[in-house]
């Protein structure tokens, strides 16, 4: 088990966060289709838990 804990503040956007999750992924072939996605390491399992708590800024549909 490699836990993996990430703070961000308000000024990460949704693009610098995917890369951040990719880096911990590798492209592996799906048995079932043959198709390369990318997934956690063999025997490991990902769990991404986001939790948006401190909205600081409002965004484009008006949430803040």
């Amino acid at each position: 088990m490699n836990p993996e804990h990430v703070t961000m503040s308000s000024k990460v956007d949704a693009k610098a966060f995917k890369e951040h999750i990719e880096l911990v992924l590798e492209y592996r072939t799906n048995k079932k289709d043959g198709m390369k996605r990318l997934r956690p390491p063999e025997n490991q399992k990902l769990i991404c838990y986001v939790e948006d708590l401190h909205l600081s800024y409002m965004d484009d549909y008006g949430d803040q």
